[in-house]
């Protein structure tokens, strides 16, 4: 043999104990058992080292090992939006859901056969954007200065007739982003420039229309984004990153 031929012989087995190294994670234990019906969650969704999802589909768990939205997961037969399953995990040690995704992943590869790819897609969405020229943000959108500080007290607040709440704590904006996108039901995208945490709190009408007196009703959700967070969705034609399932199956039995 070659000089050059051993040298890239030996690169080649060099680079065998590092692939193995990369082998993508994955849960110990799994346990997935399809539903006939919704059930009330008996627990937390993700708690240290264990994952757990009642009431979901396989877009539900897709959404949760790529980090998407919904409305950004094209294809796939009609089961995998309808047919629910309860997923019990356990990972090796405690974990953030963020090193849990990728596990996710593998689970959905190994027990559902599914393959995906991400593409970028043209498509009807939005942009999160300031609603002011200032930049100044809403009366219910504050920048968080310490997240391990402690909760601020209650305060009354007036629920409007229909109105869903929103809120959270110390959290990104591509958290609000998430919400806007699952509730609009297209693809958001985040162009606020708003780094750091924020914290939230706004009510929004649901799909139902509500009669209420004049001004004791919930807003439209853009509206009330605009009014009390001091953000405005854009419509925007993308292009949007999406996800797309090439094939999949029912799960592989426990």
């Amino acid at each position: 043999m070659t000089r050059l031929g051993l040298l890239l012989l030996g690169l080649a087995l060099a680079a065998l104990p590092l692939a193995a190294q990369q082998a993508a994670p994955a849960f110990e234990v799994a346990s997935i058992k399809k539903q006939a019906a919704q059930i009330i969650p008996s627990g937390p969704p993700a708690l240290n080292a264990t994952f757990r999802r009642g009431n979901a589909t396989v877009v539900t768990l897709v959404r949760i090992a790529y980090n998407i939205t919904d409305a950004q997961i094209i294809g796939g037969p009609d089961w995998v939006r309808n047919d629910l399953f309860e997923v019990n995990a356990r990972a090796a040690s405690a974990i953030s859901l963020d090193g849990m995704r990728p596990m996710v992943a593998a689970l959905l590869a190994e027990r559902f056969k599914l393959i995906v790819h991400r593409e970028q897609k043209t498509m009807r969405g939005a942009v999160l954007v300031m609603a002011r020229e200032d930049r100044r943000p809403g009366p219910k959108l504050s920048r968080c200065e310490d997240p391990n500080g402690p909760l601020p007290p209650p305060v009354p607040v007036r629920v409007p007739r229909g109105g869903y709440p929103l809120q959270a704590w110390c959290q990104p904006i591509a958290s609000l982003v998430t919400v806007a996108s699952n509730v609009m039901r297209v693809p958001v995208m985040d162009r606020t420039d708003l780094d750091g945490l924020w914290s939230y709190f706004m009510f929004y009408a649901g799909p139902e229309p509500v009669l209420a007196p004049e001004g004791d009703h919930a807003l439209p959700f853009p509206a009330a984004l605009n009014d009390e967070l001091g953000l405005r969705l854009r419509d925007s034609d993308g292009p949007f990153d999406v996800v797309v399932i090439d094939s999949v199956e029912q799960p592989t039995p426990d």
